[in-house]
Order: structure tokens, then C-alpha cells, then sequence
């Protein structure tokens, strides 16, 4: 009798631990349609990825250097903020001359990954409500 009672109670626990996990998870979107998003790349070559860490002064690093091969993004958001504002934008003569890519990160996002071939170029990783932060990067020719 007490091996069913101890299989029985270790069992309910397990199911109260899963939903637990599942509720959190939902709420901090963890199952979001972004996050189960596939991010392909060649075969036949590496993945290379530049990660960068969004503070609460900025981006570090505020400066990247790579060639024009396909690669990666990964930003890492370290900030207790409901919603965030990325843009990617491409440079010339230090003025924005495209945008590339954008996305609103919201309540519960807490990263963001993006695979990018850009050409060679300046662009500019920036955060709508805040003008400051600012992260370069220069893609080189191969």
C-alpha cells in the first residue's frame, strides 16, 4: 500500500511540475511563433554567429567587424523592459539608407536571432526609445 501511495504522489507531483513549467513558459513566450521560427543556413559551411547584449546603456559590443558571408545575429536582451524596438538599418555616408530588418520584442521575449547576408557595407543595430544605443557593424569584402 505505501508503494502505491509513494507512486501515486510522485506522479501528481510530476504533472503539477509539467503544467507549472508549460504556465510559465506561455507567459514569458517561450512557445511564440518567433521562437519556433527555423533559421537555415548552407550545409555545407559553418554557422557563425555575433552575439551582442542589449543593457541598460546599450549595446555591448557597440562595434562589429565581419566579412560578407551569411551569419547569425543573436541579441541577447538583458533589460526589465515590456517592449523593445530593434531595427537593423544600412548606412551611407553615416546616414540610414535602408532598413533591413525590424522586430518589437514584447513582455516575456527574451532574445532575439536573425540569419543575415548582408552585403558589404556599414549598418546599424539601434533601439527605437533609445537613440544612443547603437550598435555598428561593417561588413567587409570577402
Amino acid at each position: 500500500m505505501k508503494i502505491r501511495s509513494f507512486v501515486f504522489y510522485a506522479t501528481v507531483l510530476a504533472v503539477l511540475c509539467a503544467v507549472s513549467i508549460v504556465g510559465i513558459g506561455a507567459a514569458r513566450g517561450w512557445f511564440t511563433a518567433a521562437s519556433r521560427q527555423a533559421v537555415s543556413a548552407p550545409v555545407d559551411e559553418r554557422l557563425e554567429i555575433e552575439m551582442v547584449t542589449l543593457r541598460r546603456f546599450g549595446f555591448e559590443p557597440s562595434a562589429i567587424t565581419r566579412s560578407s558571408k551569411g551569419f547569425l545575429l543573436k541579441v541577447n536582451n538583458r533589460l526589465n523592459q515590456p517592449t523593445l524596438a530593434l531595427s537593423l538599418n544600412q548606412l551611407q555616408n553615416n546616414h540610414v539608407s535602408a532598413k533591413v530588418r525590424e522586430v518589437n520584442l514584447s513582455s516575456g521575449q527574451i532574445d532575439w536571432t536573425a540569419y543575415l547576408t548582408l552585403s558589404p557595407g556599414e549598418y546599424e543595430l539601434t533601439e527605437a526609445s533609445h537613440p544612443g544605443w547603437k550598435c555598428r557593424i561593417t561588413v567587409a569584402n570577402p
